[in-house]
């Protein structure tokens, strides 16, 4: 995957947009280093103009139960003059943000926005997100996001996990419902204690 410089060339991309040829290079200016999931990771070009999504379908789900959805993520900028021999800074000397959009079955979620000047990059990061299984067979998709277009903003995905939440146990949820129901008969009772007059009988 890609290096500071030079990046390795990657496989043929076609998008909305049109296609490149096996070859299209991205270098970073600052690269986040490896990948704590260890081995290669999937970068994408978070521009409107590349709009490419990384999806899986998975079966084998519990219809109603909770999925933790865990991943690292990375950002950087690509380095226009190395691949292009253009400059494609943000203007006026703006950063530059990055997030994943992740979409599992009918829900979305957008995960933390990434943020760095020009020229920098974000470390690795562990991210996790939960998603309510709807259906026992659904389809898991990653989308870059990012701005400026011109930046470019590149993402990176590794480690990708899901995880079905263990579900609440139903013996300590009837303790934490039985302690919460004395301490509101204490303070019920506490409040129609009679007040004791201090004087003495006569």
């Amino acid at each position: 995957m890609p290096g500071s410089p030079p990046s390795i060339s990657v496989g043929a991309v076609s998008n909305s947009q049109g296609s490149h040829p096996a070859g299209f290079l991205f270098t970073l200016w600052s690269a986040p280093g490896p990948s704590p999931d260890g081995g290669n990771y999937f970068m994408a070009d978070g521009g409107t103009a590349f709009d490419g999504t990384l999806s899986q379908t998975i079966s084998g789900l519990q219809v109603g139960s909770v999925y933790n959805l865990g991943f690292w993520e990375a950002a950087g900028q690509e380095d226009c003059f190395y691949d292009d021999g253009v400059n494609c800074d943000p203007s006026n000397g703006g950063g530059l943000t990055q997030d994943w959009k992740v979409t599992f079955g009918t829900s979305s979620q957008t995960g933390p926005t990434m943020s760095e000047a020009p020229h920098n990059s974000v470390a690795w990061n562990h991210v996790v997100l939960q998603f309510l299984a709807t259906s026992a067979t659904q389809t898991l998709t990653f989308l870059a996001q990012g701005t400026p277009d011109i930046g470019p903003p590149l993402l990176m995905l590794d480690g990708v996990t899901l995880v079905q939440a263990p579900e609440a146990n139903t013996s300590e949820l009837l303790l934490l419902g039985l302690a919460a129901c004395l301490v509101a008969r204490a303070v019920i009772l506490k409040r129609r204690k009679p007040k004791t007059s201090g004087a003495s009988p006569s």
